[in-house]
């Protein structure tokens, strides 16, 4: 049949509406460090200096507000130093707030500092980084655990931030990230961190490190696993590890590091996702058991395993073969594999109905308030936790209750409010278990 005959009558023409807003990745970690990766070198400025503000004249410079910048005052008596770029009058200029008053004028030369960038590998982390930083060492921890371990955010937080706010200008340049681990093991900024994180609800996690004896001591409630316990915070994770990387300690470990990269980044199929392993008995590569092994210790006493279980302080200890996690729990005393899980389901769940809703705006079309648009509801809810079947997150019994129109209240329906639910069981995994026999002759 003549291909041009049937066109000369018929005309059919097909749009693809496959575009979509991109998934939220529940894999990809953020490790915030101080050092501060830096671009190339902008050279040819001049600046002006009038108490604190400084002017600095560069043709088209490119700079935003808040952008961090090295500054090197080649000439002058201006204060070299890393500042942030407070205002873009023009296209030429910008200015910083130094920390100095001074009146000065001369050349400068600045140099971009990135707030957070993304490293497939180790050897490109060494291109902006020194082997010897918190961030290099931070990420070797990470990506020796191989796998799916390939990405790593890795952000920048000034001298005169906390963590905090660090992590809200990280936010403000991409927040395509679930869980967080910090240069920092001081308890009090841990803490601070903590709270930040636990009133995101879920969107984020944080892990953290420790090597405060008291961790190991039954009873006693100092340490920060036992603050973050009291405080019933599930969004954090804390291991314990007699030589953790400090500011006193820089050759120490970055045990959370090697678990980030052993449980969170889980290849997304039909067989996996967030929540499909647990985080207990996980091998764990280039790590060493976290007691002491100073005169001859070879192994936790069962007292300091009870404590570190009952803190819902993570650990590690060799088992003959390999290096493995004791605990797999959260601060607040919730399986990490749960809050993985359900933080993924929740927000792919989400992100399906938003989908149906502007697939529909897309063809010029609507998610009708009848039982048609509630059938196609359903459909979606159904559909994501089959997945989560599939993946081992919940059992197969689950329910959906959609109500039909007639159920819905009529301000609901006005508002264009349509409100169901369900119900599942958590599979979760077994961790411990008892076995009874009787042999007999």
């Amino acid at each position: 049949m003549s291909l041009s005959l049937i066109k000369n009558f018929i005309d059919v023409q097909i749009s693809l509406l496959t575009s979509f807003a991109p998934r939220t990745g529940f894999g990809v970690p953020l490790f915030i460090g101080e050092t501060g990766a830096l671009g190339t070198a902008v050279t040819g400025g001049t600046y002006s200096q009038t108490t604190t503000v400084v002017t600095v004249t560069k043709a088209s410079h490119g700079l935003v507000v808040g952008q961090i910048i090295d500054v090197d005052a080649l000439t002058g008596t201006g204060v070299d130093g890393r500042y942030v770029v407070a205002t873009v009058p023009t296209t030429g200029t910008f200015t910083y707030t130094a920390g100095t008053s001074l009146s000065t004028t001369g050349n400068i030369t600045y140099t971009p500092v990135s707030r957070v960038a993304s490293y497939a590998s180790l050897a490109e982390v060494e291109l902006k980084y020194t082997n010897t930083t918190a961030e290099y060492l931070a990420s070797q921890a990470f990506f020796a655990q191989g796998g799916n371990a390939k990405q790593l955010l890795i952000g920048y937080k000034l001298a005169t931030e906390t963590y905090s706010q660090a992590l809200t200008a990280i936010q403000a340049v991409r927040d395509d990230f679930y869980a967080v681990a910090i240069q920092d093991d001081t308890k009090a900024n841990q803490l601070l961190l903590g709270a930040t994180i636990q009133a995101l609800a879920g969107r984020k996690i944080v892990f953290f490190r420790t090597s405060d004896a008291n961790t190991l001591v039954d009873g006693n409630t100092t340490d920060v696993g036992s603050s973050l316990k009291a405080l019933d915070n599930d969004y954090a994770h804390v291991t314990y590890h007699y030589n953790v990387y400090s500011s006193t300690n820089t050759i120490g470990a970055f045990p959370e590091m090697a678990i980030i990269g052993r449980v969170l980044p889980i290849v997304e199929n039909q067989f996996q996702a967030a929540g499909s392993t647990a985080w207990h008995n996980q091998k764990v590569v280039g790590q060493v058991s976290s007691f002491n092994p100073a005169l001859g210790k070879l192994a936790f006493t069962q007292t300091e395993r009870n404590t570190l279980n009952f803190k819902n302080v993570e650990a590690f200890e060799t088992d003959g073969s390999n290096v493995r996690t004791l605990g797999g729990k959260m601060a607040g005393g919730e399986w990490g594999d749960v809050i993985h899980g359900t933080a993924w389901l929740e927000t792919r769940l989400e992100e399906d109905l938003y989908f149906l809703l502007t697939q529909q705006a897309d063809r010029f079309a609507k998610v009708g308030y009848d039982t048609k648009g509630i059938a196609s509801v359903e459909q979606v809810i159904r559909s994501r936790l089959q997945k989560a079947v599939g993946t081992r997150l919940i059992d197969t019994d689950f329910t959906v209750t959609t109500p039909s129109v007639e159920l819905t209240e009529a301000t609901d329906r006005a508002n264009r409010l349509y409100k169901a639910s369900f119900e599942a069981r958590l599979i979760g995994a077994i961790k411990f278990m008892t076995i009874t026999g009787t042999v007999t002759v």
